[in-house]
């Protein structure tokens, strides 16, 4: 039986001191394989609201995963065998973990005492903290309790479908035929706001206030068989219902009211999704029409191609009881601003075909009181993430034409705030096809006044009137490049809704930041009081900051090649920093690994980084064989501590190969467009030479490795290359114009998008390049190839047609070149069944083994 553990660690650390004291420390060992189990990884951490607790959990590759719950300033430490899904009452004074086989623990974190409660499937604290909702399933009743946390009294309900707090407590559920809400505050009777006999009540949501509640009530399917509703809204403060059925109201005609998401105003007003009864297609097509005139290709056509199959947003003012249709079939998405005065409206359909990921769209703002629609952006690129919204709604932020401008809904107006910018916005450091979209923005500060943009190496803070322009950083000096922590300042509230996401920066409170400096140093700084201080700036990789929601203490971890993942605490105004949390505390008996940043240049004389580990133990004047490792740019692995393991899903295990005698080569990669394979390739050679003009490498021994886009790459070095003794590619493209003219079925879209402006970087159609799309295939320069390749793919993926592998793989074949090919059943793109990661792990092992070693 597992235990719930409290550990007494002033006793442990007095034992600690006396052993440490009295006895010598054992020499360093390299950890033989069976003891990789021992590694776990620092997941999951967390800070109570009120910054007095941490959690995290420690993650093993095998075996039990551990979730701990830990007190800032005190001893105590509450540890979970298997523990998931930790949950902090909003007061701090709760703490409540899952047990796939024992249920709830509820944690008093005031007494510690500890009550596991089983068959709990779904719990919510309430946002006052005085209460909590649990839902326990049973083979018999699905039961609703509503429990008091001061004394645990409890009310429970049968037969509850779904429930949902608002913010002053009051709890909504739901039954099959009854809308019920009582208030949280002991002995609250039950109000029965609404029963439908023969209807089933669903969808229930509060208003923010918690002023209204709405909710669906079904109505009989319609003719084309599909479940239609009636929306209904309940005032709370007036006791009353008002109902919106689609079949009574004129400009509802043939449409049904869909259970996707629906929400409510501070004002009452209800936002819902409508669908068309005619055109919704019905049946299993048994015959596939691929038509070259329509929007997408057949598979995404048949869901999502047609406008006047979508669900189309709409308000309804119960107030008048009057309906707007917000989302139209010439423009079908929205999205609204937070006051819910105006809506953003596009069609992604308007330019397709096209060949990017997310095409141009013509942009529209509704004003929701009037109805009145104008264009507010045409044919803007990037996706509607790429738009950011003003906290209080009064104007939007977007990136054109390499400026930053704003548009006021009130006045109507853009204004560019970035004209004579000195210097350039526009990402120089691009290298991917098609069009580059800046270094971006954040968002904007609390009080409105300000959007903040980055450049490559500065936060800028930039006037909406297009006036002051301040620079908050001095990156660009130094080399180091800020960015705002924007976890931080994220308001999650509109999260499920129609609603822009918005960040709010409130720089009286002070705006965290992230710095990061070229020779991979990394910390912290605040910016506050127009003022830039640095918290924490060291030769480590520090990230993860997480702020107590109501107090001033933040977590963050820290690592380095040499240094697992610690969990640290900053407190006292942001003045002291503790560390929490060791993970991986074995490791001090065993040797670790360093690492070091090397410079090269390619041959267009490109500065670039480069991330070396070495071998575990190394010895200065010996010579040993390399790995490289590639993908873009990876030399941001070098402060980044790697388990060992038994277990590989794609990628190279560094500390595998570290531990048994290599070097292992993870360079940065530039790219030219049209030329991916040659770039790579170049890039590459350039590395390695750094390297081995150091003397530290055996020039005979170094072999290549690479998953996914950096398979393909493996697969065209070696075709160019002598250098490498040997190759594994995973998971590889390998030729490229039938690459290009091939389904990904995941997405409904052709591969197409990929080659022209994004990784593949060809930056032309195939057919306006053949050419250079040979040129750049392994498969077209297979003759060439004369290092041995491993490759391996799994039979069922999505990303990369496995036949890519195969087709690389039957051309050496075919050339009498030395290929091994391994195809793991029913596996994606990466390798999921432990026994195939444990397979793959040791072949890719004893392949590298057998050439370098």
């Amino acid at each position: 039986m597992k235990l719930i553990l409290k550990i007494n660690w002033g006793l442990t650390y007095f034992f600690l001191f006396v052993f440490q004291a009295g006895f010598s420390q054992p020499e360093r060992r390299i950890p033989a394989l069976d003891e990789y189990v021992k590694w776990h990884t620092l997941v999951g951490e967390g800070i109570s609201p009120d910054g007095k607790w941490i959690n995290y959990n420690f993650d093993y590759q095998t075996g039990n995963d551990t979730l701990f719950v830990q007190k800032v300033k005190a001893e105590t430490k509450y540890i979970f065998p298997n523990g998931t899904n930790p949950m902090f009452s909003i007061d701090g004074k709760w703490f409540t973990v899952y047990n796939e086989s024992k249920g709830l623990a509820i944690l008093n974190l005031n007494s510690g005492q500890i009550e596991w409660i089983p068959n709990v499937i779904k719990h919510e604290f309430s946002p006052t903290g005085k209460s909590m909702a649990l839902y326990i399933r049973t083979k018999n009743i699905d039961v609703l309790t509503l429990r008091h946390l001061s004394d645990k009294k409890e009310q429970s309900f049968h037969n509850v479908k779904s429930f949902v707090f608002s913010a002053k407590g009051k709890l909504a559920m739901v039954t099959k035929n009854d809308i019920l809400i009582i208030d949280e505050k002991p002995n609250s009777k039950v109000k029965v706001v609404m029963t439908a006999a023969e209807n089933i009540l669903k969808k229930t949501m509060w208003s923010t206030s918690g002023k209204f509640l709405c909710f669906l009530q079904e109505l009989p399917k319609d003719e084309g068989n599909q479940p239609n509703h009636k929306v209904v809204c309940y005032d709370t403060e007036k006791n009353s219902l008002t109902f919106l059925n689609p079949l009574e109201f004129d400009s509802l005609k043939h449409q049904r009211i869909t259970s996707a998401s629906l929400s409510v105003s501070e004002s009452g007003n209800i936002y819902f999704y409508r669908q068309s009864i005619d055109t919704v297609p019905s049946g299993t097509d048994t015959v596939q029409v691929w038509e070259s005139d329509t929007p997408y290709e057949y598979p995404k056509q048949k869901v999502v191609g047609d406008t006047r199959t979508m669900p189309l947003l709409t308000v309804w003012f119960p107030q008048s009881d009057n309906v707007i249709h917000i989302g139209t079939t010439d423009a079908p998405l929205a999205r609204l601003t937070l006051d819910r005065n105006f809506a953003l409206t596009y069609n992604r359909l308007r330019y397709e075909p096209q060949y990017e990921r997310t095409g141009p769209a013509d942009i529209y703002s509704t004003d929701l009181q009037s109805g009145t629609k104008k264009l507010l952006l045409s044919n803007h690129g990037g996706n509607d993430q790429t738009l950011l919204l003003s906290p209080d709604s009064k104007c939007i932020a977007y990136f054109k034409e390499q400026n930053w401008w704003i548009y006021d809904f009130y006045k109507g107006s853009h204004v560019n705030l970035t004209k004579n910018w000195q210097g350039t916005l526009n990402n120089l450091e691009y290298d991917n096809a098609g069009p580059s979209y800046g270094y971006g923005s954040p968002g904007f500060t609390l009080d409105q006044k300000y959007l903040i943009i980055y450049d490559k190496y500065d936060v800028w803070l930039v006037a909406v009137d297009g006036g002051l322009r301040k620079r908050i950083t001095s990156g660009a000096k130094s080399k180091i490049r800020f960015r705002l922590c924007e976890n931080i300042g994220f308001n999650s509230i509109h999260l499920g809704t129609p609603d822009f996401s918005v960040r709010e920066f409130d720089t009286r409170k002070g705006i965290f930041l992230q710095a990061i400096g070229e020779n991979k140093s990394s910390g912290f700084y605040i910016y506050r009081d127009q003022k830039l201080k640095n918290l924490l700036f060291k030769n480590t990789n520090n990230d993860r900051l997480k702020k107590a929601a109501d107090a001033e203490r933040l977590i963050f971890v820290e690592q380095s090649a040499s240094i697992p993942p610690r969990l640290w605490l900053l407190d006292a105004g942001l003045k002291q920093i503790r560390e929490m949390v060791k993970s991986n505390t074995h490791t001090e008996k065993f040797e670790s690994g360093t690492a070091e940043i090397i410079k090269y240049n390619n041959s267009k004389g490109q500065d670039l980084n480069g991330a070396l580990f070495y071998p575990v133990g190394y010895e200065k004047g010996k010579k040993y064989p390399m790995v490289v490792y590639i993908y873009e740019k990876l030399s941001d692995e070098f402060n980044k501590y790697h388990n060992p393991s038994l277990f590989c899903f794609g990628e190279l295990n560094i500390a595998n190969y570290a531990l048994d005698g290599y070097f292992v080569l993870l360079p940065d990669i530039v790219y030219e467009v049209g030329n991916p394979g040659q770039s790579a390739s170049d890039c590459v050679e350039a590395a390695v030479k750094a390297v081995i003009d150091r003397g530290q490498i055996h020039a005979d021994r170094i072999g290549i490795m690479g998953h996914s886009f950096g398979g393909y790459e493996t697969s065209f070095i070696i075709s160019k290359s002598s250098t490498f003794a040997t190759a594994v590619a995973g998971a590889a493209i390998t030729d490229l114009p039938r690459s290009y003219l091939t389904m990904n079925f995941s997405t409904g879209l052709p591969n197409i998008w990929r080659f022209e402006t994004q990784q593949l970087r060809m930056g032309k159609s195939l057919y306006d390049d053949f050419s250079g799309y040979l040129q750049n295939s392994p498969v077209a320069q297979a003759a060439s190839i004369t290092t041995p390749l491993l490759s391996y793919t799994g039979d069922n993926d999505k990303s990369v047609d496995w036949q890519q592998s195969i087709a690389l793989h039957l051309a050496l074949r075919r050339l009498k070149k030395v290929s091994r090919l391994i195809v793991y059943p029913g596996e994606g793109h990466v390798i999921v069944k432990s026994e195939f990661q444990f397979d793959l792990e040791k072949r890719i092992k004893d392949w590298f083994d057998f050439y370098l070693k």
